[in-house]
């Protein structure tokens, strides 16, 4: 599709097969590995990249509670999230919004969302550690007829609430 020229806020297009109403404009980051010009540079893709090229700068361990409560989501309900989490965590464990960590728990415990779940965790010097797993959503909502539908994991929440009641309880 070609742009002949721009009146404004109006786009003036060359012959297209479009249905009206379709957008025609659309950013989008230039990727060299796909796109037409491999010398040209990708902007913050590559900056992505580099990132996640650097060994990870932080090691993630679990306490046995933790350890104990990824191992029943795992054999009981086929639930496993620890590769996510050391992830995330081993490369920046500091609070951020786009990673779902918050410092709700005082000044030195944090939470991370992982999908339908939580971990609590602290971080001493280069050192991660999950203390403890939660689910994501409180018992009054798992428990809520208005709300059963599409919460994800709810029976498995439910049943690690009955297990490690103490969970439930946001600190």
């Amino acid at each position: 599709m070609q742009l002949i020229k721009i009146e404004g806020r109006k786009l003036i297009l060359g012959p297209c097969d479009l249905v009206d109403g379709t957008p025609v404009f659309d950013i989008k980051p230039y990727i060299p590995a796909y796109d037409a010009f491999p010398d040209a540079s990708a902007g913050w893709i590559d900056e992505v990249d580099e990132s996640l090229e650097v060994p990870p700068l932080f090691a993630v361990i679990f306490s046995s509670l933790a350890e104990e409560q990824m191992a029943w989501l795992l054999g009981s309900w086929e639930i496993d999230f620890r590769s996510r989490l050391i992830e995330l965590l081993a490369r920046d464990p500091t609070p951020h919004r786009t990673r779902r960590i918050t410092s709700r728990r005082g000044t030195d415990r944090f939470v991370i969302g992982c999908g339908a779940w939580r971990a609590v965790f602290s971080v001493t010097a280069q050192v991660v550690s999950i203390e403890a797993i939660e689910p994501g959503y409180p018992a009054r909502f798992l428990n809520d007829p208005a709300r059963v539908e599409g919460l994800p994991d709810r029976e498995a929440q439910l049943a690690f609430l009955r297990r490690w009641p103490e969970a439930g309880e946001r600190k």
